[in-house]
């Protein structure tokens, strides 16, 4: 066997007899399953990850509520909006909220953090942040930034605004997407900056299509 279209029959093969002896919770990913995987990866970069069946090594995998790692995972909301902020000569953040957390075994602990926070002028954003629990334990926030467009004003105790932030996340993470198949070759942090420019520019109708199209992916 001489190349990896001939070596591939062969190892699907042999992954399809593992998995039918073992129990499903120790079942390797079938192609179909790591295609799906590796598309919502590619498309969040780690942030909006569903919970893929199959096993694999250093998966990124969703953290449920009302869970131990749940609770951590607030806990590391609340440093990378505070230690983060001030290590940046920023105002911290607070009124800290977790809307989703995955994680990732990478020489301790990757966490994926997407949560609602209001800044020192009472602006309520949507903020994605990667926090690192390294061996030690010792906690690296690697990277923490706003959701572009889902800035809202809190007064009295309320907040105003329509956009939903989830959509806003998943539509402004497919104009990321877009953006990174025209420029492979950039960086992630590139990538973000450039999207995070035009999706400031962009009007509401027009964010709104992105939101759409990437409404319309996830129903694939």
């Amino acid at each position: 066997m001489s190349n990896l279209k001939e070596l591939e029959p062969y190892l699907v093969k042999n992954v399809e007899e593992y998995n039918a002896s073992r129990p499903e919770s120790l079942q390797f990913m079938s192609p179909k399953q790591m295609q799906h995987y590796d598309a919502k990866l590619t498309d969040t970069y780690g942030f909006d990850v569903d919970d893929c069946p199959g096993f694999m090594q250093g998966k990124v995998v969703p953290i449920r509520k009302k869970t131990r790692e749940w609770c951590f995972s607030e806990k590391a909301a609340i440093y990378a909006a505070i230690a983060f902020r001030k290590e940046v000569e920023h105002p911290p953040l607070k009124s800290i909220t977790l809307i989703k957390a995955n994680n990732q075994a990478v020489g301790g602990l990757m966490y994926y953090l997407t949560f609602r926070a209001v800044d020192a002028v009472s602006v309520q954003a949507t903020y994605q942040a990667k926090v690192w629990l390294k061996p030690g334990p010792d906690l690296i926030t690697q990277y923490l930034a706003k959701v572009p467009g889902s800035e809202r004003q809190v007064r009295h105790g309320s907040v105003s605004g329509k956009n939903s932030s989830t959509d806003v996340i998943r539509g402004f993470n497919y104009l990321v997407t877009l953006i990174r198949s025209q420029e492979p070759s950039s960086t992630y942090a590139k990538v973000r900056k450039v999207a995070s420019r035009k999706w400031r520019a962009l009007s509401e109708p027009e964010k709104l299509q992105f939101i759409v199209s990437a409404a319309k992916k996830r129903q694939k």
